[in-house]
């Protein structure tokens, strides 16, 4: 299981505040798919970073079946992630941290 409670992500650009994220609550039982879908500059990366353990959100508090992601340290990190930040490099995780090859096809032949 994954579990988002009130995650919000807040960028400092220029002197302006940026509200990437805003009280996200998620939650995505073992076994599930999920797909991120929305406009450009919605915070579909920001929300896969913070689920991946490659950011910290400003608020909020990410559940895995690891533990609570602000309360592990980097090697847990390095060596639990829930999910794959590398989709797009072949490799796809589920939320157990299982990694699986995917197949990819050259497509600019």
């Amino acid at each position: 299981m994954l579990k988002a409670t009130g995650l919000s992500k807040i960028y400092h650009l220029g002197g302006q505040e940026v509200r990437a994220l805003d009280g996200v609550d998620m939650e995505v039982r073992d076994g599930e798919y999920v797909r991120v879908v929305g406009a450009s500059g919605s915070g579909k990366s920001t929300l896969l970073n913070l689920l991946a353990g490659l950011d910290t959100p400003t608020s909020g508090r990410i559940e895995t079946p690891h533990g609570v992601l602000s309360e592990m340290s980097p090697r847990q990190l390095a060596h639990g992630l829930p999910i794959s930040p590398a989709i797009c490099c072949g490799s796809v995780a589920d939320f157990s941290g299982r990694a699986y090859e995917t197949k990819t096809r050259d497509t600019h032949s």
